[in-house]
């Protein structure tokens, strides 16, 4: 399967996670559903684990990049879910889900700032229609 497509199959399940959380954080404290919502997914990925394709790093582990992804757990599946859930509470599903595609924006920042990446007329293009699109779409 090719990169985009799995790229749309992701999309698609992160909209359909988004109409969930709207679902659940009505009635559930968002930081209780980030919990909740972890152990499940969890779970599966143990019991898919053993059919992974590769696991060389077992016997010598690359410390620092396990260390990156164990950072991103925190990053990624506590702190952003955390404050994404909160987030929906607040100001619904739709309204949320807009500034998702931020990531596309901080990410080349953040690479330019603690990478050393270079920062393109493309990003700056990019970013700059990003954020008419957030003022656009948040607008009362």
């Amino acid at each position: 399967m090719s990169g985009g497509a799995l790229a749309a199959i992701s999309a698609l399940f992160w909209g359909v996670n988004g109409i969930l959380i709207r679902k659940g954080v009505r009635d559930v404290d968002p930081l209780v559903a980030t919990y909740v919502s972890l152990v499940p997914g969890a779970l599966m990925l143990a019991a898919i684990s053993p059919f992974y394709e590769s696991w060389s790093f077992v016997t010598s582990p690359p410390w620092q990049a396990l260390g990156a992804y164990a950072a991103s757990g925190v990053v990624a599946f506590v702190l952003a879910r955390s404050f994404h859930f909160i987030s929906t509470r607040r100001i619904g599903a739709s309204r949320s889900a807009v500034f998702q595609p931020a990531r596309v924006l901080i990410a080349p920042l953040v690479g330019v700032l603690i990478l050393g990446e270079a920062f393109t007329l493309r990003i700056a293009i990019g970013g700059s229609l990003l954020m008419f699109g957030f003022a656009l779409v948040t607008s009362e």
